[in-house]
C-alpha cells in the first residue's frame, strides 16, 4: 500500500480542522467560530486499513522547517473519507500563538513512515481571514462563494462532495447539508440538527450551540450546550469536559481558575443522590470569618467543622468546633494529634488553660486549685532561668530551675519552694558547692556546704564526722602555747541583727588573730565570716594536758611543802 501511494497521487477525501484560539488573531472574528476546515476534493475508495498520517505546517508553500508537526495514529480512510483535528494529537494542542506570529502557514500531510513525501498534491494554503471557514482555493473548499457562511455551498452537488446519497449523509440539498457532521458518518454523528449551519458540523457558528464535538463518532459523548446556557458531559464515552483556561460563574470575564461572583456570602457543594439525605459543603465569608460547614437533609442545624476569624487582613485565630484535627494520620487520636515529625511553637503553648504564665503552662486537673506542671524560660537584663515547677496551690508550689547571675556566670541547679516558687531552698552551683538556703546570686557558695546563717532551726544529724586519718595529713605537729592562746581568745553573748536573736559564741575577727586556722574569710581574704568552733577542740584539748601539766606540779609542789611543814613542826 505505502508504495501505491507514493507513486499516483492520494485522492483521498480529506477534511482537517484546525483548532485555532481567535483571541490570538489579528483579526477579529465571531465568538463561535473555534476551527477551520479544509477539504480536500476526490474520493477513492478508500485505504485498506489504519494509517498513521504525520501532518506538519509551513510557513512556506515549499521548503523551510516546520513550525508544528504531529502523528495521528490509526487513521480510518476506509470509507475513503478521512476526518481529523490537527492537535489533537498533541498535548496542549496547538502552540498559543501559533497563527498571530505566522500570517501564512501552509499543511502538509504524508504517511508517517515516509514524512518527506508530501501527498495530497502537496501542501495547502491555510487562510487567515475574519472567517475561519474562508477558502483561499475554491477548487479545494467545497467552491464556497462567501468566505463568511462557508458552510453554505451554492452548488448542490459539490456540498460535501456527495458521491451517493448513502455516503454523504443523506444530503438531498444544499439546505439540507447542513444537517452533515462528517461526510459519510451522519448514522453516527447524533444528526446535528442544532449545529446551526455548522461548517460540515466540526465546529458551531453560534455561541448558542457551540458544543464543539471532536469527532463524528464521539457525538454521544461530547460537550452538548443548549440556548439556555446550560453546559453537560454525556455519559456515553469518556463523559470528560476539559477547559485550559479560567472558568467564570457570574463573571465573563473570570480572573482565576474557578472565579464565582455573586451578590452572596457562601458558595455551596451539593453531591444529590437524587433523593434525601443529600450531602453539602458550605462555605460562607462573611467579612469577619470564613466559615466551612457540613450539612444534608435531615440536618436542622448546619455543622460548623472549621471557623477562620480574620483581624483586617490577617488571620487571627482557626477554631475546629468538632472532632478532631490530624496531622500526619488520619485517625487523630486527640483534638490535636501529629504524627510523623516535630511540632515547632514559636510562642508560649498552654495544655488544659488560655492563662499562660509560663512559656509551656500545663494546668493537669481543673478540680484541684492551680494543679499542674509548667515550665518557664525567662532572660530579664542580667538575669536567665529555665526550669520545671509543680504548683499545687497558690501557698504550695516548687520550682526546679537551672539560673544564671550575671553575663558571664555559669548557671546553678536552683530548688525553690513557697507562696511563688522562688524561695530557694537548696541550691548547687556549677563548682559543685552546695547552698541550703541561700541563694547564689545573693549569698556566696564558697564552701562545700553552705548554710543559710539565722536559720529558723539549727540543724541536727545523728552524726557529723570529719575526715582526720594521718593518711591525707603531713607536717603533723602538737599545738604550741595552747593556754596561752585560749587566754586570748573572749567568749561573748550577744543579738543577731537579723532577727535579735540572743545567742553565745566568739567573734571571728578576734578569733583570725589567735588562730586564723579556725576562721573562713570572704573572698578579699580580709573579712572574717565565721569560726569553725568544731576545730577548736583540738585546741582545747593541747591547752587542757598543758593545764593538766601545770596542776600536777603544783601538786608535786604542795606535797612537798607539806612534808616540810610536818618535818618542822616535829621538832
Amino acid at each position: 500500500m505505502r508504495d501505491t501511494l507514493m507513486k499516483k497521487r492520494v485522492n483521498l477525501c480529506l477534511v482537517i480542522s484546525i483548532i485555532a484560539i481567535w483571541a490570538m488573531l489579528a483579526v477579529a472574528a465571531p465568538a463561535a467560530e473555534t476551527s477551520q476546515t479544509i477539504l480536500f476534493s476526490g474520493c477513492d475508495p478508500g485505504l485498506s486499513g489504519p494509517v498513521d498520517l504525520r501532518f506538519r505546517l509551513f510557513t512556506a508553500s515549499t521548503g523551510g522547517t516546520p513550525v508544528f508537526e504531529e502523528t495521528q495514529r490509526n487513521v480510518d480512510g476506509s470509507s475513503g473519507c478521512v476526518f481529523v483535528f490537527i492537535g489533537d494529537a498533541t498535548p496542549g494542542g496547538l502552540p498559543p500563538g501559533i497563527f498571530a506570529s505566522n500570517p501564512s502557514l501552509w499543511i502538509a500531510f504524508a504517511m508517517d513512515s515516509d514524512p518527506n513525501t508530501e501527498l495530497g498534491g502537496g501542501r495547502t494554503p491555510i487562510a487567515m481571514a475574519g472567517y475561519a471557514a474562508k477558502a483561499i482555493n475554491a477548487d479545494m473548499a467545497s467552491q464556497a462563494t462567501r468566505a463568511n457562511q462557508a458552510s453554505q455551498a451554492d452548488n448542490a452537488t459539490l456540498a460535501a462532495r456527495a458521491t451517493t446519497a448513502d455516503t454523504a449523509t443523506r444530503a438531498a440539498s444544499a439546505d439540507s447539508a447542513t444537517r452533515a457532521t462528517t461526510a459519510g458518518r451522519a448514522d453516527t454523528a447524533a444528526r446535528a440538527d442544532a449545529a446551526a449551519r455548522a461548517d460540515l458540523a466540526t465546529r458551531s457558528t453560534t455561541a448558542d450551540s457551540a458544543a464543539r464535538a471532536t469527532t463524528a463518532d464521539r457525538a454521544d459523548s461530547a460537550a452538548v450546550a443548549d440556548r439556555t446556557g446550560r453546559l453537560a458531559a454525556g455519559t456515553v464515552g469518556e463523559g470528560n469536559v476539559t477547559i485550559n483556561g479560567n472558568v467564570g460563574i457570574g463573571t465573563t470575564n473570570p480572573t482565576y481558575q474557578l472565579d464565582v461572583q455573586a451578590n452572596v456570602n457562601n458558595i455551596r457543594l451539593v453531591k444529590s443522590n437524587g433523593g434525601v439525605n443529600n450531602k453539602a459543603w458550605d462555605f460562607l465569608n462573611d467579612g469577619t470569618a470564613l466559615t466551612a460547614r457540613v450539612l444534608n437533609d435531615a440536618a436542622t442545624v448546619a455543622t460548623d467543622w472549621m471557623v477562620v476569624n480574620r483581624s483586617g487582613t490577617t488571620v487571627s485565630n482557626i477554631n475546629f468546633p468538632n472532632g478532631n484535627v490530624g496531622i500526619g494520620t488520619g485517625s487523630p487520636g486527640g483534638r490535636l494529634h501529629v504524627a510523623g515529625g516535630n511540632l515547632v511553637v514559636n510562642d508560649r503553648i498552654g495544655i488544659g488553660t488560655t492563662s499562660l504564665p509560663q512559656d509551656v503552662h500545663f494546668n493537669m486537673s481543673k478540680s484541684l486549685e492551680g494543679l499542674g506542671l509548667f515550665a518557664q524560660i525567662e532572660n530579664t537584663g542580667r538575669f536567665s532561668a529555665a526550669g520545671l515547677g509543680l504548683k499545687a496551690s497558690t501557698n504550695n508550689s516548687w520550682r526546679l530551675t537551672a539560673q544564671q547571675f550575671g553575663d558571664d556566670s555559669p548557671a546553678g541547679l536552683l530548688i525553690q519552694g513557697g507562696t511563688t516558687g522562688g524561695l530557694t531552698k537548696i541550691a548547687i552551683i556549677p563548682n559543685g558547692n552546695v547552698g541550703i538556703g541561700v541563694h547564689p546570686g545573693l549569698d556566696p557558695i564558697n564552701n562545700i556546704l553552705t548554710v543559710k546563717r539565722n536559720s529558723a532551726t539549727s540543724p541536727i544529724a545523728d552524726a557529723w564526722t570529719q575526715y582526720s586519718s594521718r593518711r591525707w595529713k603531713t607536717n603533723i605537729q602538737t599545738i604550741k602555747d595552747p593556754l596561752e592562746k585560749v587566754q586570748r581568745l573572749r567568749g561573748v553573748s550577744f543579738n543577731w541583727k537579723e532577727d535579735g536573736r540572743h545567742d553565745i559564741g566568739l567573734i571571728a575577727e578576734e578569733v583570725g588573730q589567735v588562730i586564723p586556722e579556725v576562721v573562713a574569710y570572704e573572698e578579699n581574704g580580709e573579712d572574717a565570716r565565721s569560726v569553725d568552733y568544731a576545730r577548736l577542740v583540738a585546741l582545747l584539748i593541747e591547752g587542757m594536758k598543758e593545764q593538766h601539766a601545770q596542776v600536777r606540779e603544783l601538786k608535786s609542789e604542795i606535797e612537798r611543802l607539806k612534808a616540810r611543814h610536818i618535818e618542822t613542826a616535829g621538832r
